[in-house]
This record gives C-alpha cells, sequence and structure tokens, in this order.
C-alpha cells in the first residue's frame, strides 16, 4: 500500500542577530536625528508654508489674468497694527457705460445720469458697479479722468436719476451725452474667501507698520482712494506686467517672515519678489550678514521662480 504524503511549506527561518542589530541601528539612528533637528523644520514650517502659500497664490492670480483676458490679482489686507496676515483675489471690471449723462457747464464735479443703474440695484456701496475710488471720464476717450469721491445717489427727479461728486479738474460743455465712460477700480473677487497666514507669521510692512517693527519690511506702493483708504494690490495684466501703483516701483519685495523670531538674525524669513514687467514671482533669503537685507533680489539665479 502506497502511502501518500502532503508536502507542507517550509517557514522562514527567524531574523539572524545581524538583522535585528542593523534594524535597532537605523531606529536609533533615526531616532537621534529627529531630537536633533525635528525641532528645527517644525521651527520653520510656519514661515516656509507662509511663504509657498503666498508665492502659489500669486502664480494663481497671474494665471487667471491671462486664462480671463482681464487683470486679476490679490489685495494684502492690514491689521490694526498695520502688518498684514491675510489677503484675498482682487479682479478690475470692465468699463461701465450704457444711458446718458448731464454735466454743468465748466463742472463735472456732479454729472447727473439717467437710463442706467450706477448701484445695481443693491444696498451695499461697496457692492455698487459705480463706487468711490473709480475714474469718470467725459467726453469718452478725450476728457481727463476725475475721480469718484462720493458713493451714487438716487436723485428725486421725474425721469430718477443718479449722481455722484468728483474732483473735477477740467471744464465741459453743459448737457446730456452719450459719451462718458467709468473706468472701475480692483474689486474683492466674489465668492473668493480670504486666505490667511499661518499663526505668528506676517507679511512685514516696515514703516507702513503701526508702531513700526523696526524691520525695514515690505516695498510695494499702495493705491489711495478718495476716502483715504490705503490697498496694497498687486494686479497682474493679461499679458503677466503688473497694474497700477503696484508695478511702479520695478520690483515688488514681501518680506514674509516668523515674529517669534528677531528679523536681524533670523533664517525663518524669505523675500518674495515679484517683477513688475514679467510678472515673474520668485524667493529669496533675507541677507542678514550685511546691511543690504535686499542684496539677494539682485541675483536672478539666487532663487527659483515661477
Amino acid at each position: 500500500m502506497n502511502r501518500r504524503y502532503e508536502q507542507h511549506p517550509r517557514g522562514r527561518a527567524g531574523f539572524t542577530l545581524i538583522e535585528l542589530l542593523v534594524v535597532i541601528f537605523l531606529i536609533s539612528f533615526l531616532a537621534a536625528l529627529t531630537i536633533v533637528i525635528g525641532p528645527a523644520l517644525i521651527l520653520d514650517e510656519p514661515y516656509s508654508r507662509a511663504s509657498q502659500l503666498l508665492q502659489g497664490n500669486l502664480f494663481i492670480a497671474k494665471q487667471q489674468a491671462l486664462r480671463d483676458r482681464n487683470p486679476y490679482g490679490i489685495r494684502l489686507l492690514q491689521d490694526a497694527d498695520g502688518q498684514v496676515r491675510s489677503f484675498l483675489f482682487i479682479q478690475q471690471p470692465g468699463d461701465f457705460t450704457g444711458g446718458s449723462v448731464t454735466v454743468q457747464a465748466g463742472s463735472l464735479n456732479q454729472p447727473t445720469f439717467t437710463g442706467v443703474d450706477l448701484t445695481g440695484g443693491l444696498s451695499v456701496a461697496t457692492l455698487y458697479p459705480v463706487q468711490v475710488g473709480d475714474y469718470f471720464q467725459c467726453p469718452l476717450n478725450t476728457g481727463t479722468p476725475t475721480l469718484i469721491t462720493t458713493a451714487p445717489a438716487v436723485n428725486n427727479t421725474q425721469p430718477p436719476s443718479q449722481s455722484f461728486t468728483t474732483n473735477s479738474p477740467n471744464s465741459v460743455t453743459a448737457g446730456a451725452t452719450t459719451s462718458y465712460r467709468i473706468m472701475r477700480g480692483p474689486r474683492p473677487v466674489a465668492g473668493e474667501d480670504t486666505i490667511y497666514l499661518p499663526d505668528n507669521v506676517i507679511i512685514d510692512m516696515g514703516a507702513a507698520g503701526t508702531p513700526p517693527t523696526g524691520c525695514p519690511g515690505s516695498i510695494l506702493t499702495p493705491n489711495v482712494t478718495a476716502a483715504g483708504t490705503v490697498y496694497y494690490d498687486i494686479l497682474f495684466a493679461p499679458a503677466g506686467s503688473v497694474l497700477g501703483p503696484g508695478g511702479t516701483t520695478g520690483k515688488i519685495i514681501l518680506w514674509v517672515r516668523d515674529t517669534t523670531q528677531n528679523w536681524q538674525t533670523a533664517t525663518q524669513q524669505l523675500l518674495i519678489v515679484v517683477n513688475a514687467r514679467t510678472g515673474l514671482v520668485a524667493y529669496y533669503p533675507v541677507d542678514t550678514s550685511s546691511g543690504n537685507y535686499y542684496s539677494f533680489t539682485q541675483n536672478p539665479a539666487a532663487a527659483g521662480g515661477l
């Protein structure tokens, strides 16, 4: 009688002593490495994430302007101390036209509009199609643009009309005309949330901060409205260049730093640079070894860009 034997797979041999020692060594080495560099990585994380967040959203704004063929950018939002801890997306709507406007002889101070709704039927002035800080031009293309200094208001006339006041620097011929336009300034993008930097990280505005921190801070020319409101806008044209006062310095430099560190010696800070002519966005370290903290921004090979 033939006896049948079943074949059983051989079990794997256990770990050798050398293998166990190697594993223990690797675990010990990684634990020691974490103890040594872990705190530094944690310390660097907030300012690094803030820099990536800011640089990435500037690139998004630049691409959005190219895609929509319409100016698009970001607005830095200052807190009570003058420093920036958040920003939001902005876009510039096209010119406003329609209906007719009647002006007084020799003045554009209070033009009166009929056949068009300057408020858009809304009750909040900051949402009107026409707002303080926009520019009124009449006649179209040849008149001197005049700054709108008050929000549009409805007049008790028949038919109903609307008006606003301007700084009226030039004289015009009285009468009604359709030859006008309102050049509108940047607006926050509807539906987009405010973007916040990590805790203890700011875009240092230097002397623009209240009180000043002593840090030289960012280099960016603000927009100032008729009401004295200051906006720090970085607005990209569809071609990529920076529009408005923000682009007048040649380079926009945003000083991103961790407020828990001494800015004069800390490595937890970066300079985000926007080339106003090309729209190139890049990052550079702060030169804390010399009196010129911005020296690395003068070397285009010092860091990468978008």
